[in-house]
């Protein structure tokens, strides 16, 4: 039954979130802002007041007194102070990527970029500055995200052909781990969409499979739990359930269906159940360790409480053992020592209790645990790695004291190294010890470390390896290529094999790769490739201030991107490289043109490479446009000369170049101006190209100035003297002053 109705402007998708007694309303509607809904009487909900610090959003969430909007067309990110429910107040913005959807756990909160394929990490202890401080690669089209209330583990779903679930060891920020990945049995082609964590399980509207859930007790091993299809047959990448919500105290699941419409189901996994039923035993904890090889001790709490609130005082606590009973006490006991057990198998144990009132039997409460701990030790922590005379990689290495399940490591015996996927070392170690490793390959080449423990049993068990640590030995090139994401990592290999052929020596580095080390002062220029859509990256914040830098110090730098330009249109960034984004263009790249008087004078490339909305850019003397598409015509690329640096902008891939010869002529003219800053022949106010500045180039620029004609991009270079890209009477005054004095 109806019995309230909020207008609004049309819009495909809204989003609603609740806080205190007030819902809130976003919608992709361009000018309609954040709605406030007071459901103090929820049969006569009122718009109380409409938020107007933005005009659309995508999604919006609230937690702990704020709300968090993503995907408007101001910020990246808004918080709100829910303070005031009824009047939000805007506290804090943060810039550096498009979120599609947020989720939170204390001061942090996890972003989806879904255009990107990053999952970004932002310290919101601060609102009124929230930062980034973390990020990692590798979600692809990450839609939607979900944090573990109990344990560091996230959830992503992503959202696209193949797109599945990943879960996320988060316990270290700075090095996150993927546990495991999910999917539905024939999904390959087929998309998750939403996913939310209750207790130790997943639920997550999976489209055309409808409600899935998934068992996370082990995380690295997820498990079908149960499902409800939604949605007849397998039509379609976005058709069936496009939401779920589990977080109802009733268990009671709904899930929206976008064909189907709703359903209101109830899984037996849920914690909550029949209100007669007893609340299951609490904080269970399941333990062993090298000193009790053969037992596992299991402690817990008796709430003593049904689910409808009353006591409940007489009842047993039932135990089983994979799945096996094993022992049942009264109430009174809280713990339990389990004996004659194998060293190093695993075992899992579930509790119980039973009301003796009404033979209710509450859902388990489970654990697991290894007889003497986790065989598998954790794996070493590179503390520091570095260079030594340009002919040691060295290393500070801290050896685990841990097994993987947190228990004490006793047996730990060698640390081995690993070079370029083959051993190369083993060392005694003990646990928790520091060493330092040093290691002398053939200088002039990179490599990459890992580095994982063995024990000393007899069946020996081995640590994860580290991550790969990548070290170049000997004198650094001065020419970097970076791959801003593994899109891209073929457009640098064949711009080092290009350089190679030509005689200069490089190498390749990845985002990763700066953000940890940053960018060396031996190097002169960086080439940097960003892609064209759909295979595009994204410049991050930390990334973008390390380019500045390294721009102020005199480095030269260039950057080719399809929507690179567009996307870093209101940065700091675009300035040193003397453009602005005009248009995001079409799939028309074709025949490429060198300007005259340039030293790309009569180049003619034809262009083959990714061809989709390539931006099309405008050069700000004294940059200068250097290469322009020749139909429809517009600019490709601009040289940037400046007395600290000089950089080229480029909206083309160099690798989209299929003559060898043209793309190497090209990159050799491009290393010539990054060395040099080559500036072009052009005569300022010579813009009849006669050499000459004169009253007739005066009377041409008029022409111009009350719009009788329309300037190609030289004459329009030439005729802004002052540098501020207009022509205008100070242009005028400035040729007159010219004429007249020279």
């Amino acid at each position: 039954m109806e019995v309230g109705f909020i207008p609004g402007e049309t819009s495909t998708w809204r989003d609603i979130k609740s806080w205190d007694q007030f819902i809130y309303i976003g919608t992709e509607n361009g000018s309609s802002g954040i709605q406030v809904v007071s459901m103090e009487d929820p049969n006569n909900p009122q718009l109380v007041n409409i938020w107007t610090g933005i005009g659309s959003s995508h999604n919006i969430m609230v937690d702990n007194g704020f709300l968090y909007i993503i995907g408007s067309n101001e910020n990246d990110l808004l918080i709100l102070s829910l303070e005031d429910p009824a009047n939000p107040e805007l506290v804090g913005t943060w810039d550096g990527d498009y979120f599609h959807d947020v989720c939170i756990k204390d001061d942090l909160l996890f972003g989806c970029g879904i255009s990107s394929d990053i999952m970004y990490v932002l310290d919101i202890s601060n609102k009124d500055n929230p930062i980034s401080i973390s990020y990692w690669n590798g979600v692809p089209s990450a839609h939607a995200c979900w944090v573990d209330p109990n344990r560091d583990l996230l959830l992503t779903a992503s959202e696209t052909s193949g797109g599945h679930i990943m879960n996320w060891d988060i316990s270290d920020l700075n090095n996150v781990q993927l546990l495991s990945e999910w999917a539905p049995d024939s999904s390959e082609t087929k998309s998750a969409h939403n996913v939310f964590i209750k207790d130790n399980f997943a639920y997550i509207s999976y489209y055309v499979f409808g409600l899935q859930i998934i068992d996370l007790t082990d995380p690295i091993n997820p498990i079908l739990a149960g499902y409800y299809d939604t949605y007849p047959g397998m039509n379609g990448l976005f058709n069936g359930a496009w939401g779920t919500y589990p977080f109802q105290s009733s268990c009671n699941i709904y899930i929206s269906d976008r064909q189907s419409g709703l359903f209101v189901v109830n899984f037996d996994g849920c914690s909550g159940a029949d209100p007669e039923d007893p609340v299951p035993p609490q904080n269970l904890s399941v333990y062993s360790d090298y000193l009790t090889p053969n037992s596992i001790s299991l402690n817990w709490e008796n709430p003593h409480l049904l689910y409808n609130g009353n006591q409940l005082n007489n009842f047993n606590i039932f135990i089983y053992r994979n799945d096996e009973y094993i022992i049942d006490f009264s109430q009174s006991i809280e713990s339990y020592t389990d004996m004659n057990l194998i060293d190093g198998a695993e075992y899992f144990y579930e509790l119980k209790i039973k009301s003796n009132i009404n033979d209710s039997l509450s859902i388990g409460t489970i654990g697991n645990a290894w007889a003497g701990g986790h065989p598998q030790p954790n794996p070493p922590f590179v503390i520091s790695s570095n260079t030594i005379d340009l002919t040691m990689a060295q290393f500070d290495i801290q050896i685990s004291n841990t097994q993987i399940d947190g228990t004490p490591l006793d047996d730990i015996d060698q640390l081995l190294v690993i070079r370029n996927g083959s051993i190369v070392d083993s060392i005694s170690v003990l646990p928790n010890e520091i060493i330092q490793y040093q290691n002398f390959p053939i200088p002039g080449y990179f490599y990459n470390y890992q580095f994982y423990l063995i024990d000393n049993e007899s069946s020996i068990n081995e640590s994860s390896r580290t991550n790969n640590i990548e070290i170049y030995i000997g004198e650094e090139p001065e020419i970097v290529a970076i791959s801003l994401c593994d899109n891209t990592i073929d457009d640098s290999e064949l711009f080092i094999q290009d350089l190679n052929s030509i005689g200069v020596n490089s190498y390749i580095l990845n985002e990763n790769n700066i953000l940890a080390d940053g960018i060396s002062d031996n190097i002169e220029a960086l080439f940097i490739f960003a892609g064209i859509f759909p295979n595009n990256c994204q410049i991050s914040n930390s990334i973008l201030q390390l380019l500045i830098e390294f721009i102020q110090i005199g480095g030269n730098i260039y950057l080719e991107g399809g929507d690179i330009w567009m996307n870093l249109n209101q940065s700091d960034l675009i300035h040193y490289f003397g453009v602005k984004f005009i248009d995001d263009g079409e799939n028309n790249l074709d025949l490429i043109l060198g300007l005259d008087g340039t030293i790309l004078d009569s180049m003619t490339i034809n262009y083959n490479g990714e061809n989709n909305w390539i931006d099309q850019i405008h050069a700000i003397s004294p940059a200068y446009p250097i290469l322009i598409n020749q139909t429809p015509e517009y600019i490709s690329t601009v040289f940037n000369p400046t007395q600290e640096s000089n950089t080229i902008a480029s909206s083309f891939q160099i690798s989209g170049i299929n003559s060898d010869d043209d793309r190497r002529n090209l990159i050799s003219k491009f290393l010539l101006f990054l060395e040099s800053g080559i500036e072009p022949d052009w005569i300022k106010g010579d813009y009849n190209r006669d050499e000459l500045v004169n009253i007739i180039d005066i009377l041409l620029v008029v022409d111009v100035i009350i719009e009788n004609s329309i300037p190609n991009e030289i004459q329009f270079w030439v005729s802004d003297f002052n540098h501020d890209d207009l022509i205008n009477i100070q242009d005028i005054s400035l040729m007159v002053n010219m004429i007249l004095f020279n």
